[in-house]
């Protein structure tokens, strides 16, 4: 039983991607290039074509509480 348990951990790791992109992600970058820094813009791209592997940590962390209430990073229209 516990291989199993060990088997689908190493499938879900294997198949789930390390990087998702986020709003608040897009935000901060568009921030940053504005004021002529591309640094973040280089860091997302690769790590858009490299999801799978965890290049960037700091990328991967929940949504500060600072864009809580930031248009665009919290609060999202599901209209069409």
């Amino acid at each position: 039983e516990s291989s199993d348990r060990e088997s689908a951990i190493l499938l879900m790791q294997k198949n789930n991607p390390k990087f998702i992109l986020r709003n608040y992600l897009l935000y901060e970058c568009i921030q940053e290039v504005e004021a002529g820094h591309t640094e973040m813009l280089s860091h997302l791209l690769e790590a858009l074509q490299h999801p799978y592997e965890m290049r960037y940590p700091e990328l991967c962390i929940k949504r500060p509480e600072k864009y809580n209430l930031v248009p665009g990073c919290s609060m999202l229209s599901c209209s069409s």
